[in-house]
């Protein structure tokens, strides 16, 4: 499987396990660094519009960056961002290598976007069957409910993904299920239990109320809301209202756990902002092993591979 934009390898963390080799490619380092580390697979450090893909996939997965359609960005949107682009040359990329199955998913904003559309008429003359959905991490047993939007495309004229994905509906784990082990720790007492110290929280009290993304105190017995880089957005521990004097951000370590990635530490060298920035671009991995599953159940079915 090839991962295009990996990251730290939320999406082959869970192919991995099921047994995929796993190939990750993106632009920064440390989370090359860190996808190494996670997956025990191979990524490279490298700009995906300047690479030529020289080996053949069975599965090529993506998410492309979000920042054009997020709608945390208040800048540069859409067209008029940088990477916009980048969605056009995942999916170029899926019609030179022709794999048996892609997946890419983004922030459920890009759905509307003529890319989007462009891109599928694409691939569907290259010969793949395309099916599209938004996807809550919650529903398949994640701590977080965060959604994202899904295209998938399978080589011939059937693709059952999503028909099979909807098998696996689970019952939410929640904030409590994935950091109450580590409520009396205090920090630095385990690796990546870690957070900025911020004087500020108190005069956003008001804001916490509103609901609106960047604005989270988690509660214990919920899954967490979708949250961004905890260093900009600050999202609080269940344990402290805004108000309070003691109320903090979650640490590193307890991003990591909400998002699903048990055990895994970040390498010692990388900065904390890069570590929660990590966390937030990710797939969960809890969601990535069921897919993972999924994808060789749909590959069997078209005798792809054997059973």
């Amino acid at each position: 499987m090839l991962d295009m934009f990996s990251g730290m390898g939320g999406m082959s963390s869970g192919f991995a396990r099921k047994g995929f080799s796993v190939t990750g490619i993106d632009l920064e380092p440390f989370a090359v660094d860190s996808y190494n580390k996670l997956t025990g697979g191979t990524g490279t450090t490298a700009d995906i519009r300047e690479i030529t893909i020289k080996s053949n996939y069975d599965v090529i997965a993506g998410g492309p960056p979000c920042k054009p359609w997020s709608t945390v960005n208040l800048k540069s949107r859409k067209k008029l961002h940088r990477d916009y682009d980048l969605v056009q040359k995942f999916f170029s990329i899926v019609t030179d290598k022709m794999p048996l199955v892609f997946i890419m998913e983004n922030v459920p904003a890009i759905r509307n976007d003529p890319v989007i559309e462009e891109s599928i008429n694409k691939v569907v003359k290259s010969g793949y069957t395309v099916r599209t959905g938004i996807i809550r991490y919650s529903d398949y047993g994640a701590s977080t409910a965060r959604q994202r939007f899904f295209v998938t495309g399978v080589k011939g004229k059937k693709n059952n993904i999503f028909e099979y994905i909807a098998k696996h509906i689970a019952t939410p784990k929640t904030v409590r299920d994935a950091i109450w082990a580590y409520r009396h720790l205090n920090e630095g007492d385990t690796p990546d239990h870690i957070w900025p110290h911020l004087r500020t929280i108190s005069r956003y009290s008001d804001k916490y109320l509103t609901g609106k993304y960047g604005w989270r105190w988690l509660k214990w017995d919920e899954p967490s809301p979708s949250f961004g880089n905890v260093m900009k957005t600050y999202t609080l521990h269940p344990d402290y209202p805004p108000e309070s004097p003691n109320a903090r951000v979650i640490s590193v370590l307890e991003a990591l756990r909400i998002m699903g990635f048990d055990k895994f530490e970040f390498p010692h060298h990388i900065p904390m902002g890069k570590r929660y920035q990590m966390v937030v671009d990710s797939i969960s991995p809890v969601f990535s092993y069921m897919l993972a599953g999924v994808v060789i159940d749909v590959l069997r079915e078209s005798r792809a591979v054997t059973a």
